[in-house]
């Protein structure tokens, strides 16, 4: 005999009459026998074991014993219908008197839906519970507050705290810092019913304060009315992923870095000669244009020099392209310390051409520093394996200059400086000639 644990009072019942010494009927009604689909006749003097299969003789001169005692007792029973199947009954028994017999009353009452609803709500308690906890991905339940209600196996693992210690904590506990307004921001938007549910990148704190990334679904359970019960709080641990992502994006800013260095790298060199170092001809070419289009708009003058190596191809006929080469590394860096503020520019302009680009300089100005690098390069030889002595080197220039150059061009002072530099090689050698009106 089992152990009433509900109030059957409401259900509709059936009361019997057992003689305990015999563990027979002595009095039946028709609601009985409906529910057991049989005849009055079929069970007055009949023993009860035939439809109570575990009240039999024994058991029934026990329950006598026990209720002279405490008067009334109350279990659960089977009950055997006609056609052999069973019945839940809960059975309230106590002492009567019929006619100077005490018998004892059975009054019973089928519950055989409800136990079957009840077993059937905790198979389903016992399912959930079983997936609940066996999921692959961490879930919660949680308070509108933010406390725990219930924790499965993956979201403890990934916590690393135990139920018992998550029960004293708070989702707010264990989020990162700078991540809890823009959750606690939807999570008030689902409750107001804005959202149907949300889901965010977040970092929650593990137990020893090392910091997990998850990938964070929650939606909101409601009640029968329509109100806000708790959250079901879903997380998946997504820090590999995420220490993957920063990885690869390291790996891109340093490619993008590297690129950049090597596109720079790239571009210095062909802006720079190979021979001398200088500048070449074609970043000559762009700072000419640039200068220019400066210069246009300020109004303010801007020089150009034009130096040729004398004889060079003489030089380099009769001592061979080593010495030559010598030469015109020399000139380039006597061309550099010349044009040696910021803004200036000393250029190979090509073979054994130079340029000086000279902002902010007029004519006279450049006049002074051609003069320059003329008596700069009076300290240059070279010997001559020819007649055993040391051989200078010189350069003719040609320079022009404008402080008016709205109504020129970049080429029209190109023109005139190579113009210049024609009548100064006319003179001689070591010829400084100069074009200051374009």
């Amino acid at each position: 005999m089992r152990s009433p644990q509900v109030d059957h009072d409401n259900f509709p019942l059936s009361v019997v009459l057992v003689d305990p010494e015999v563990a027979e009927y002595a009095e039946v009604d028709q609601s009985l026998c409906n529910r057991l689909r049989c005849l009055p006749s079929e069970l007055i003097h009949h023993s009860l074991p035939q439809t109570h299969p575990e009240l039999g003789p024994a058991v029934v001169k026990e329950l006598y014993r026990q209720l002279q005692v405490r008067g009334t007792m109350k279990f659960y029973t089977k009950q055997k219908i006609s056609n052999g199947d069973m019945l839940d009954a809960f059975v309230t028994a106590s002492l009567v008197m019929r006619n100077g017999r005490v018998l004892i009353q059975l009054v019973t009452v089928d519950v055989t839906a409800r136990l079957r609803a009840e077993r059937a709500l905790q198979e389903a308690e016992k399912r959930f519970r079983g997936t609940f906890e066996q999921f692959a991905v961490g879930i919660a339940h949680v308070a509108l507050n933010g406390a725990y209600l219930r924790v499965n196996r993956k979201y403890r693992q990934i916590l690393a705290y135990s139920e018992q210690e998550l029960r004293h904590l708070t989702l707010a506990n264990i989020s990162h810092p700078n991540d809890i307004d823009a959750d606690w921001a939807q999570a008030n938007a689902l409750r107001e019913g804005e959202i149907p549910t949300y889901a965010i990148e977040k970092r929650l704190i593990r137990k020893g304060g090392s910091v997990v990334w998850v990938n964070l679904t929650v939606s909101l359970v409601r009640g029968e009315s329509g109100e806000a019960d708790y959250f079901i709080s879903v997380i998946e641990d997504i820090t590999a992923l995420k220490r993957a992502e920063s990885e690869r994006d390291e790996l891109a800013r340093n490619l993008e870095h590297q690129v950049s260095q090597r596109t720079a790298e790239l571009e210095r060199l062909s802006l720079t000669d190979g021979l001398t170092g200088i500048p070449n001809r074609r970043h000559f070419d762009k700072t000419l244009a640039a200068e220019w289009a400066r210069a246009a708009r300020s109004k303010r003058p801007l020089s150009l020099v034009l130096i040729d190596i004398d004889d060079f191809k003489v030089l380099n006929d009769s001592f061979g392209h080593v010495e030559g080469d010598r030469v015109i590394k020399a000139v380039a860096s006597i061309v550099q310390q010349v044009a040696s503020r910021s803004s200036d520019l000393g250029a190979r302009y090509g073979g054994d051409e130079f340029a000086m680009l000279l902002p902010e300089t007029d004519a006279a100005g450049a006049q002074r520093l051609a003069g320059r690098l003329k008596h700069i390069l009076n300290d240059f030889s070279f010997t001559d394996p020819v007649q055993a002595g040391q051989r200078k080197v010189t350069v003719s220039q040609g320079i022009a200059g404008t402080a008016e150059s709205v109504q020129k061009s970049a080429t029209d002072l190109l023109f005139a400086a190579d113009r210049a530099l024609y009548l100064a090689k006319k003179q001689g050698r070591a010829c400084i000639s100069t074009v200051s009106d374009l």
